[in-house]
């Protein structure tokens, strides 16, 4: 008999082709192929053969270990085994090839407890017969091998497995088997161990568990069954589900539904079931999260979008546009709204902010919802970024007078990421889907097979399949492929054993059996898919195929979609037909089979097809090929590391992940801008300069995210490059960037060197034209004046940052130096009525990262708050706020809470203003944040003065004081007047006089009227206290007169109030 190396088929002697599957046996087949699979090795010596060969002459010997050799031999393959190779008198074994068993583990243990008792037995033989004894010492363990299964029951297997089965045989006793402890835990619900002394075994850097196997408990599975896995029946579900549509129906609101579940539950079945019944009265979007991590934020919307609007991956960017502006109704206006926010989110145009994408994205659904009833379904969301959690919790939560339900199905690692999903909210439900009874289990089985079922097959798959839907299709479909079941005439009959039908120990066990059960060219087929992803293309399968194999994808595409492996889905690129695995554990276990160097090139050619078909949209998917170059490249190395291509791999993954994540910047997602500038960077760019450019990025994404360590330590590395390359641009760049970063982390006398940074880098910068650069060194140079509160040179400074910055094309650095700006206007001399237009045109006119839209709208609501006009301020500020929560904790989001607190302080509410400051100092005081945390601080102990708790408020003036940098004006100021107005009731009045005089000739020498006026007004309060009406009064006066220059109405009106208060106890008229 000759087995297939396809499916593992024992087919006649002369077979040319397998009877099974078709593929070519004979002796003209192709060579195996190699492959990756997890196998369990057996390793089997005889003890004392050294002593047996002295005793017994040559030919007896012959004799006694020819016996052996084919006892050996019966047994191993009786189990299932390939016996690989006769080492003298010592056998292996392998099981897992040529085809694998999701009970190989098992099996092997079994074979080499039967190899024991028939050893035994030889041995009492040869004791009558020759007057010597036989004993066995046996080692078994799992693991990952490479292997080449091959034909005549050989194979050839490679990896750590074979060397720890060696090891452990070495180490037992004679009569002893010992076996590894992933082998144990896939078998140990059918053996009796007992567990020994970690073992030091040669070529092991660390001892290593083992197990004596004891006994093998006949007709036991492996690992028992207790049905804690789920899905069919579903009733209850599917009713709740039902009911959520009808009450957006009913109530015209939006509807969250939630589906839990572990992997192969049923998840995607439910809700494809409930849709077919929605299918006549609503409309069906989807979108999905991919898997390769951070950085893919709006992906599932921008699927979601494509779907709806009919968008494919070929079409030209015109024609993009034009299928997304035929979607949206309304006027310019509102498709201004609507389709330029979404375009920038689905890579169709630049990007807008968060906030304007959630609406954008809002509107274009309760459109399509008035029209006809919208469903919107996203996938995999257990790997959704933060952002896009927020955004459909927000989509939720905003829609009106729309009926949308929101379906989302996630594996219950969701809730380990956001504990508070759909929690405190009237429209969500959410459900865990749990095990099907074994009634239910056996609906399912009646359901797919559609006939009566035999009863021995019930109890069968209920055995098996652990109530797992996912085991019970898969199952189903392995017996039937088999031939062990069959449809007859009279319906479905069990032909073959049923008991001889493994129980897999895990899903993915289950797959990895049914995939290599398919024939050469499927299998190959399917290999290929996994490369690409969940979702695939014909194209690029046939692609990723030898030249002779390409015609034949299709027609395998179609048999893998008969056997319930793969479906077909609605393409995305013209002309070519796209397929979805039916579980992401079908992709990962024909992933996982491939060896390392078929991934490696596989993963670079299915890069450069994408990158040829998407063409000039290349943009959306530079993520998505830097990652298949990444993959490329990491293999690679991992096997060759001296492989000349790997350079140019690794130049070509480098400038796309760094290229996105520069673009994940841009937008302030700064979890995907870490994540993937850090990849780039640890892949390397082609020319220093290129890499050194990069860490400094990557230096400024950290800083931002308050990892300040990881910024400076990059930062290093980044002036070692420059130095050693002789670049005198990048040198003073990264010098620049740390000055920035010293703000934060090391202010001490940090304006000055940053001055004198900043004055040695521009001319270098000038003289090399690099408008980039130059942007960031006005930025700094801004940042000093903004820290001496120069506003008339910090807005001057920003603005040239902003001109470079645009010529540059640096849309962050341009959004950041605009908030600067603002933030010059809002503190400056700028009255603040032509302070609140100019911001508002900052506003509109630029197309500002989300993070610096935040920022500018902050400074918007505390510029309204100097009118007076609390109510728009704090509608202005809420929208700032929960902008920056979208985006999660960064410096300059905290930094914002200064002005949402200086509102509430202005509107006289200390408590509110006490929470809004808290927001910010908590997090910049997690950071180790100090030039930022010590303005903070300062404005705290005013607010919490304010509330009488007069020690606290000394406590954070003391924070203020020392976090500050020696000029850092605002804070200087800050902390004198918060512990001068703090101690003076305790009877050290001339002490807080002293402090609130020097707080007033540090505040004049800014031109920060608001400041200036709160200090005058201050001092004058305690000269109120000390009786020197005369000096108060000039105080009062002077605080009025800065405020009414500056248009801060509130603090006039409270400086008139005080000074109205000491006149009439003094009796003047002073006012």
């Amino acid at each position: 008999m000759t087995a297939c190396p396809g499916c593992g088929q024992e087919n006649p002697e002369g077979a040319r082709f397998c009877l099974a599957c078709g593929t070519a046996v004979g002796a003209d087949r192709p060579v195996p192929r190699r492959v990756r699979k997890v196998v369990t090795i057996v390793f089997c010596d005889l003890a004392g053969s050294t002593a047996l060969g002295e005793r017994l002459d040559p030919e007896a010997l012959r004799t006694v270990l020819g016996r052996y050799y084919a006892d050996a031999r019966v047994t191993l393959e009786r189990h299932g085994g390939t016996v690989e190779k006769f080492i003298g008198d010592a056998v292996m074994a392998v099981f897992g090839i040529p085809v694998l068993h999701e009970d190989d583990a098992l099996r092997a243990v079994r074979a080499a407890d039967d190899l024991r008792h028939a050893v035994a037995r030889l041995s009492e033989d040869l004791a009558a017969e020759h007057g010597v004894g036989l004993a066995v010492r046996v080692g078994v363990a799992t693991g990952e091998v490479v292997a080449e299964g091959a034909a005549g029951g050989e194979a050839f297997a490679t990896g750590e497995a074979v060397n720890l089965a060696a090891r452990l045989e070495q180490a037992a006793e004679p009569g002893e088997i010992l076996v590894d402890e992933a082998t144990v835990d896939l078998a140990r619900d059918a053996i009796e161990v007992q567990a020994l002394a970690p073992l030091a075994l040669h070529g092991k850097a660390a001892p290593v568990v083992a197990f004596r196997l004891e006994r093998v408990r006949p007709d036991t599975p492996g690992r028992a069954r207790n049905l804690e896995a789920p899905m069919v029946g579903r009733t209850r579900e599917r009713r709740l589900l039902c009911e959520a549509f009808d009450r957006a129906l009913a109530d015209g609101v939006g509807q969250l539904f939630t589906v839990l579940g572990s992997a192969g539950v049923g998840k995607s079945r439910l809700v494809r079931d409930v849709l077919a019944d929605l299918a006549a009265e609503a409309r069906v979007g989807r979108g999905r999260c991919l898997p390769y991590g951070e950085g893919i934020t709006y992906w599932p919307v921008a699927e979601l979008v494509r779907d709806l609007a009919g968008i494919a991956d070929s079409d030209g960017q015109a024609e993009a546009m034009a299928r997304l502006d035929a979607l949206v109704d309304g006027g310019d206006a509102e498709r201004e709204v609507i389709v330029k926010p979404i375009a920038g989110a689905i890579g169709l145009g630049p990007q807008a902010s968060r906030e304007a994408i959630a609406r954008a994205l809002r509107r274009l659904l309760e459109q399509l919802a008035r029209r006809r009833p919208l469903v919107v379904v996203f996938d995999d969301v257990h790997w959704g970024e933060g952002v896009f959690l927020d955004l459909v919790e927000e989509l939720v939560d905003w829609a009106r007078e729309a009926p949308i339900l929101v379906i989302c199905m996630a594996r219950s690692e969701l809730l380990e990421v956001r504990p508070t999903w759909g929690g405190g909210k009237l429209n969500a439900t959410t459900i865990l889907l749990e095990p099907l009874t074994g009634n239910e289990c056996d609906d399912l089985v009646a359901g797919l097979l559609g006939e009566t079922v035999p009863e021995a097959l019930l109890h069968r798959v209920r055995e098996a399949s652990e109530g797992n839907p996912l085991f019970v299709e898969e199952l189903l479909a392995m017996l039937v492929e088999e031939g062990i079941v069959r449809h007859g005439a009279g319906g479905w009959e069990v032909t073959g054993d049923l008991a001889t039908v493994s129980v897999p120990p895990s899903v993915s066990a289950l797959i990895a059996a049914r995939l290599d059960r398919l024939g050469a060219g499927e299998r190959s087929t399917i290999e290929r898919a996994s490369v690409a992803g969940r979702v695939f293309w014909r194209g690029a399968v046939a692609e990723l195929s030898p030249d002779s194999a390409r015609e034949a994808v299709a027609g395998h595409l179609m048999t893998l979609v008969r056997k319930e492996l793969i479906r077909p889905e609605r393409s995305t690129i013209v002309d070519d037909d796209a397929y979805r695995f039916r579980h992401l554990l079908v992709r990962d276990a024909a992933y996982q089979s491939l060896p390392k160097e078929a991934r490696a090139e596989l993963h670079e050619r299915f890069a450069a097809w994408l990158e040829r078909v998407v063409g000039e949209r290349v943009g959306e998917y530079e993520e998505i090929i830097g990652y298949h170059l990444e993959q490329a490249h990491g293999y690679r190395r991992e096997l060759t590391p001296t492989d000349p291509r790997l350079p140019d791999l690794a130049a070509r993954a480098a400038a796309r992940l760094a290229a996105a994540g520069r673009r994940a910047f841009a937008r302030s997602d700064l979890g995907a801008a870490v994540n993937l500038l850090g990849r780039a960077m640890a892949l390397g760019m082609p020319d220093p300069s290129g890499q050194q450019r990069l860490l400094v990025d990557l230096a400024d994404a950290f800083g931002e995210a308050g990892r300040f360590a990881d910024a400076e330590a990059a930062l290093e590395d980044a002036d070692r490059l420059a130095q050693t390359a002789g670049d005198e641009v990048g040198r003073h760049l990264a010098r620049v960037q740390r000055s920035l970063l010293g703000m934060s982390i090391t202010p001490g006398d940090w304006t000055e060197r940053a001055l004198s940074i900043a004055a040695e880098a521009i001319p270098v910068f000038e003289r090399a034209a690099d408008d980039r650069a130059l942007a960031r060194a006005w930025a700094l140079r801004g940042s000093v004046h903004t820290m001496r509160a120069l506003g008339a040179e910090m807005a001057a400074a920003s603005e040239r940052a902003t001109e470079y910055a645009r010529r540059a094309g640096d849309r962050r650095m341009e959004s950041q130096a605009a908030v600067w700006l603002a933030a010059a206007l809002w503190f400056g001399p700028t009255p603040a009525a032509e302070a609140l237009e100019r911001c508002r045109a900052i506003l509109a006119d630029d197309e500002l990262d989300p993070l610096s839209e935040s920022g500018v709208r902050s400074l918007i609501a505390g510029t309204l708050a100097m009118l007076g006009d609390f109510e728009a301020a704090r509608s202005e500020a809420d929208t700032a706020r929960r902008i920056a929560a979208e985006l999660g904790p960064s410096v300059r989001a905290a930094a914002f809470a200064q002005a949402h607190g200086l509102i509430e302080m202005l509107a006289g509410d200390a408590a509110c203003a006490e929470q809004r400051l808290r927001e910010g100092y908590d997090v910049l005081h997690r950071m180790g944040e100090r030039g930022f945390l010590s303005t903070t601080a300062g404005l705290l102990a005013q607010v919490v003065l304010d509330q009488g708790r007069i020690d606290e408020a000394i406590r954070l003036a003391e924070v203020c004081r020392d976090a500050a940098s020696d000029d850092d004006l605002y804070s200087q100021v800050l902390w004198r007047i918060g512990r001068a107005k703090a101690i003076a009731p305790a009877g050290a009045l001339a002490e807080a006089l002293a402090l609130a005089e020097e707080a007033v000739l540090l505040a004049d020498t800014s031109d920060f009227s608001w400041v200036r006026g709160q200090a005058h007004m201050a001092l004058g309060g305690l000269l109120h206290v000390a009786r020197r009406s005369a000096d108060a009064t000039l105080h009062f006066r002077a605080a009025i007169d800065l405020c009414e220059r500056k248009g801060v109405l509130p603090c006039v009106e409270q400086a008139r109030s005080l000074l109205a208060a000491l006149a009439v106890e003094t009796g003047s008229t002073a006012t």
